[in-house]
């Protein structure tokens, strides 16, 4: 069974999709390596500083962000590889003065759903129904705790539960999907407060994306990786029928995407194989994205067999090259 069928009755809002849908599932039938979506941070400047932050391994001063047209550019080399979805993530993408307008110009692509991640603290309603209008189709939220104690502690932001709350009601009302995306940790796995987390995602009629700790960016040199408990309890939360993991969406089983269906182009134009894997196989300013993603089919990871997440269960077994920073 496809990996990503109960994640189907979102693609049926956006019937506009089915049309390359078909033709990237009859390209993957052929054995052919079809881009299915792409991460695109778009800076990494962010309102918040929170200790598990990717992002800290990557942010360069000396590099300038990439301009609005650079974007449009390689979104449009995006559509013609197959993606139907781009995500603009940060840092915190609405720090752009120019998001809307991004957003308008990769929503004139009809082959290509955008979605934003957000912390949601600068995300006031006004702000969303004018992402809306201009073609913002889908939000993804994080959000690390099922109450304002929980996930104020981790985000380190007094308030922060109470902005996704707010922002989950007014995407409600105007009819947005909302995927909700938390990092498993032990602590939230022992204490049950992931679970109670899932159980407030229905409750809200979100999807719940659970990521695996990663030992990478703010979390470089700390000890988080699950236990075997930790593990198992991780295992039967993606049971439910609200939760999901990055490799749940696959063109076929699921499976870790990196590389090989998804990418993660960064703020100044590098290509990695996901947020995690902060190695970069080409930069966007120098190399068209095609040249890049035969690259990447080049490297025996990437070759889309299912495989769970290395980086996060068994970063051990990465070559010396993608070992995380």
């Amino acid at each position: 069974m496809i990996a990503g069928a109960r994640n189907l009755r979102y693609v049926a809002r956006f019937p506009r999709l089915l049309p390359k849908l078909a033709g990237d599932y009859l390209r993957v039938l052929a054995g052919r390596r079809v881009l299915r979506g792409v991460e695109f941070a778009v800076t990494y400047r962010c309102n918040f500083d929170c200790a598990h932050c990717l992002t800290k391994s990557v942010v360069d001063a000396r590099q300038t962000e990439l301009t609005r047209e650079e974007i449009g550019d390689i979104a449009r080399q995006i559509d013609r590889l197959g993606a139907i979805f781009i995500n603009f993530t940060g840092g915190e993408a609405l720090l752009r003065d120019d998001l809307e307008a991004i957003v308008a110009d990769t929503a004139r692509l009809r082959g290509l759903l955008v979605t934003l991640a957000s912390n949601a603290y600068a995300l006031t309603p006004e702000k969303l129904a004018a992402l809306q209008k201009r073609g913002l189709a889908m939000l993804t939220l994080s959000l690390d705790g099922p109450d304002p104690a929980s996930h104020n502690r981790f985000r380190q932001r007094p308030g922060a539960f109470a902005r996704v709350a707010a922002t989950v009601r007014a995407s409600r009302s105007l009819r947005m999907p909302v995927w909700l995306n938390a990092v498993a940790t032990r602590n939230n796995l022992n204490d049950g407060s992931l679970e109670r987390l899932a159980d407030l995602a229905r409750e809200w009629g979100c999807l719940l994306t659970i990521n695996l700790p990663y030992a990478t960016g703010g979390w470089r040199d700390a000890d988080v990786r699950l236990g075997d408990a930790e593990y198992r309890r991780y295992l039967a939360l993606l049971r439910l029928p609200q939760v999901r993991w990055e490799g749940s969406s696959n063109w076929g089983r699921a499976g870790c995407p990196a590389g090989s269906e998804k990418i993660y182009v960064s703020p100044y134009g590098d290509v990695f194989p996901c947020a995690v894997l902060q190695t970069s196989y080409g930069n966007l300013r120098q190399e068209p994205l095609a040249t890049i993603f035969r690259r990447l089919g080049e490297e025996p990871l990437f070759d889309g067999r299912c495989k769970p997440c290395l980086s996060a269960e068994a970063p051990e077994l990465l070559p010396d090259r993608l070992k995380n920073r």
